[in-house]
C-alpha cells in the first residue's frame, strides 16, 4: 500500500492560519477512502509523523486532528450497493494518475468527470471535496460533501469531513452539528470524538462531553490531554490538570516546541495555588479562633 501526503498552502483567518494536509491511503490504482486533516497555527506549525500540532494557549486557533492511519470500519449500505460505471471509474484512476504527479488541477477535472457520469458516486465526491480543501477552496468542498451526504446519510466519514470544513470558514455550530453525527454513526471511532471534542474545544464549551472525548482519545491523540488540562483548569481541578500535563510532557507525541507553553501552564497552576495559599491560612485562624478553648 502506498501512501500520499500533500502539504498544503495557509487558509487566512482573521488572526491565525489553518493549514491542511491531505492524506489519500492508495491501494493499487485506488484513493481508498480520503480523509482531512488539519492544523491551526497562531505562529508555531509543524507536522511529525503525520501530526499536526498547534501552540494550545489560542483558544480561538483551529483543532489540529491527525489522520487515524486507517479509514473508518463502518461500511453503509449504500458503499455496499452502488457499483460505478466502469468510465466513472476510468476517471477515478486517472485523477490517481494526476495526484501521483502533483497535478490537482487536472485530478479535480477527472473526478468531476467522474461524477456526471455517475452523480452518486459518492467516495468520489469526498475525494473531491478533500482535494478542494487541499487547494484552499472549502466552499466547493462543503457543497460535495452536503450532495454525498445526501447520497448516504449513514457515513461517519463523510460527516467527520464535513465537520472540518465547516471549522476552516468558521461556522462553528455548523461543524459541531457534523461532528454529533458522525459520533453517532460510529461509536467506536476515535478521529471523530476527537474532531468533536476539538470543536468543543475551541467554542470554550469546557463540558463534561468536551472532557469525556479528550479523555477517551487521548492515548492516540496526545494533545487530548492539553484539551482536558485545560477544561480542567476552568474547574480549578488542578491536581487534575498538572496531571494531564504531566503526561503529555512525558508522553512520547509531545512537540518541543510546545513545551514552554505547557509549562507555562504549570506555573500558571502553581501560582493559582499560591494565591489560595493565605486565604486558606486566615480561614484556619479564624476557625480556630471560633472553637471552644479548653480551661
Amino acid at each position: 500500500m502506498r501512501r500520499i501526503l500533500l502539504r498544503c498552502r495557509s487558509v487566512s483567518w482573521v488572526a491565525f492560519t489553518v493549514r491542511l494536509v491531505l492524506v489519500g491511503a492508495l491501494a493499487g490504482c485506488s484513493l481508498g477512502t480520503a480523509q482531512v486533516i488539519f492544523c491551526g497555527s497562531p505562529e508555531k506549525f509543524k507536522v511529525i509523523n503525520g501530526e499536526c500540532l498547534d501552540p494550545f494557549d489560542k483558544p480561538e486557533a483551529s483543532p489540529p486532528p491527525r489522520h487515524s492511519g486507517a479509514p473508518s470500519s463502518t461500511i453503509t449500505f449504500q458503499e455496499l450497493r452502488h457499483v460505478a460505471p466502469k468510465k466513472a471509474q476510468k476517471e477515478k484512476e486517472n485523477a490517481e494518475k494526476a495526484l501521483a504527479r502533483n497535478r490537482q488541477e487536472e485530478a479535480v477535472g477527472h473526478l468531476k468527470n467522474a461524477i456526471r457520469i455517475d452523480p452518486e458516486f459518492v467516495l468520489v465526491r469526498n475525494d473531491l471535496a478533500v482535494l478542494y480543501m487541499g487547494m484552499n477552496n472549502p466552499y466547493p468542498a462543503i457543497e460535495q460533501l452536503n450532495e454525498a451526504i445526501k447520497l448516504d446519510p449513514h457515513s461517519p466519514l463523510l460527516f467527520g469531513n464535513l465537520a472540518i470544513c465547516y471549522f476552516t470558514v468558521k461556522k462553528l455550530e455548523d461543524a459541531e452539528r457534523a461532528a454529533h453525527m458522525a459520533v453517532d454513526l460510529d461509536r467506536t471511532g476515535t478521529r471523530v470524538l476527537y474532531i468533536l471534542g476539538s470543536v468543543l474545544y475551541y467554542q470554550r464549551k469546557f463540558t463534561e462531553e468536551a472532557l469525556r472525548c479528550a479523555e477517551r482519545v487521548r492515548d492516540e491523540y496526545p494533545m487530548a490531554h492539553l484539551f482536558a488540562a485545560r477544561i480542567f483548569i476552568d474547574r480549578n481541578e488542578f491536581e487534575q490538570a498538572r496531571g494531564e500535563i504531566r503526561a503529555y510532557l512525558s508522553g512520547s507525541g509531545q512537540d518541543p516546541d510546545l513545551v514552554p507553553y505547557a509549562t507555562g501552564w504549570l506555573d500558571f497552576i502553581a501560582a493559582q495555588e499560591q494565591q489560595k495559599l493565605p486565604q486558606r491560612f486566615l480561614e484556619n485562624t479564624r476557625m480556630a479562633e471560633a472553637e471552644p478553648k479548653l480551661n
